[in-house]
């Protein structure tokens, strides 16, 4: 055990543990952060999660490799120090070049499982590299004898599983709530700067200083430049990355959110935030004014409230359900997007899917669903059983609006005709109304009602009237919609 001979066996052992138990909490904090980095660019589909998961296990994978032939040579205290610092460093440039990064990938590349794993490996393989190479050394300094290794290794790995638990909870219970995704990839480099200084301080002390200040140095740098450019705000919640962005839309100042990649989600007009801005949700309000007058209402995701604002304005009388799984996305509509908080609109924070399967004593007269960002839906609420989960609080004479977005891109029409299959096999009514052209020459929002009856109320305009794509009917068990989406894209 070159360099450790100062200290005593129980010292070594508990240092050793330490560290083994920061680099668990280190890499499970940092895999979450990747996902977190990805995202607004690229999306959390499982193709993200995917390419992040494979790609840090194949590069810890490859640093163990490493790592276990170089500690059966030098077994020195020295290199895990090194290893500490290093990993800090990198740690560091990924929070640097994720941006660039990014947008590099995006414009040479349209699939999504590319962009993933180049950024995957690009991002974050560097890091978690190093990070492998550590256990080794670890293992090989912890066994002093032969017929202890068992053990040894034993404690080693659970201590390693334990610091990951820890790192998980602590990042996706606490962190993401609290503090953004770059202030929690500084304290992961923090943790990790310390921890190289747990082992013989005075071994390589003035390389250990120049790495420990340069990686500073640049890590504080980094955060002194703004991360968002000029009216732009970035928002972190323990379930999402969002920007607040003030732009222009119908040549007037808008207020946008953005949820992930493609474009704006919801926004209000900086001068009469009051109005409808999008000719979606105009066509929504409009839709519920020719149903029969609401009762009751249930709006599935809430973006910047806009809609549940209206609604409630309209018809004080009636009860509004807004279900939003991300319980801070009120605070957020209330501070940036004017949104009041009226006294007829309850806010339930809770997965959509997950509030329909539990809810067993209310019947909606109208249910707005409004989850899918963009191109990207989630797989729990494109199946079959969710909508029979929907049916199952809708009054008999309900309707359910659906808002899906539509494109003339190549293959696309599988996504919206299997949406529109499972909804039409629960519900034998419908009526399509496309924003803006219902030949489809353009990407566009269309508004689809669902009923057990006939949606009579609603009239039958060629201009508007969007004949529905053929689809695969999807389900709990087979939801491809991912490789539906991808299709999409080409």
């Amino acid at each position: 055990m070159k360099h450790l001979h100062t200290l005593t066996h129980t010292a070594i052992t508990w240092r050793l543990e330490i560290i083994t138990f920061i680099i668990g909490f280190g890499l499970m904090a940092y895999e979450l952060v990747a996902s977190r980095i990805l995202s607004p660019s690229l999306g959390s589909s499982t193709y993200v999660w995917t390419s992040v998961i494979g790609v840090i296990i194949g590069a810890l994978s490859a640093g163990y490799a490493v790592g276990g032939t170089l500690a059966d040579r030098r077994a020195r205290s020295s290199d895990i120090a090194l290893l500490l610092l290093l990993s800090a460093f990198s740690m560091t440039m990924t929070l640097i070049n994720a941006q660039s990064v990014l947008d590099y990938l995006m414009s040479v590349a349209s699939d999504p499982r590319l962009q993933g794993f180049f950024a995957s490996l690009l991002l974050f393989a560097p890091t978690s590299f190093i990070l492998g190479m550590i256990s080794p050394y670890l293992a090989r300094l912890r066994n002093v004898a032969l017929d202890t290794t068992g053990r040894a290794v034993a404690r080693l790995s659970a201590l390693n599983a334990i610091g990951g638990i820890v790192g998980t909870f602590s990042v996706g219970y606490v962190f993401f709530g609290f503090i953004g995704t770059r202030q929690t990839l500084v304290i992961i480099v923090g943790l990790l700067l310390l921890t190289s200084w747990a082992l013989d301080v005075r071994v390589m002390t003035r390389l250990r200083v120049i790495g420990t200040l340069l990686t500073f140095a640049v890590l504080t740098l980094f955060l002194a430049l703004p991360s968002t450019p000029k009216g732009t705000k970035d928002i972190d919640t323990a379930t999402a990355h969002y920007q607040v962005v003030d732009t222009a839309y119908k040549n007037q100042p808008m207020r946008a959110l953005l949820m992930g990649p493609g474009g704006v989600q919801s926004g209000v007009f900086i001068k009469d935030p009051s109005a409808l801005a999008f000719p979606y949700t105009k066509q929504v309000a409009e839709v519920v004014a020719r149903l029969s007058q609401p009762r009751k209402i249930l709006i599935l995701g809430g973006g910047a409230f806009t809609l549940p604002q209206y609604l409630a304005d309209k018809y004080s009388q009636s009860s509004i359900d807004v279900v939003e799984i991300d319980p801070e996305l009120p605070s957020i509509a209330k501070r940036y997007f004017s949104y009041k908080e009226p006294s007829n609109v309850t806010v339930i924070a809770e997965d959509a899917r997950a509030y329909l399967n539990r809810e067993n004593t209310k019947l909606y007269d109208i249910i707005v669903v409004d989850v899918y960002n963009s191109l990207s839906v989630p797989f729990s609420v494109t199946t079959v059983e969710y909508v029979k989960a929907l049916k199952r609080v809708l009054n008999s004479d309900g309707s359910v609006i659906v808002n899906l977005i539509d494109t003339p891109k190549v293959g696309c029409t599988s996504v919206m005709g299997s949406l529109h299959a499972t909804y039409q096999h629960v519900f034998p009514y419908y009526k399509a109304l496309a924003q803006l052209d219902p030949t489809l020459r353009k990407t566009q929002n269309v508004v689809t009602l669902y009923s057990a009856r006939k949606l009579s109320e609603i009239t039958e305009d060629p201009r508007t009237q969007r004949a529905m794509p053929k689809g695969e009917i999807l389900t709990d068990d087979f939801s491809p919609i991912e490789r539906l989406e991808n299709d999409c894209r080409f």
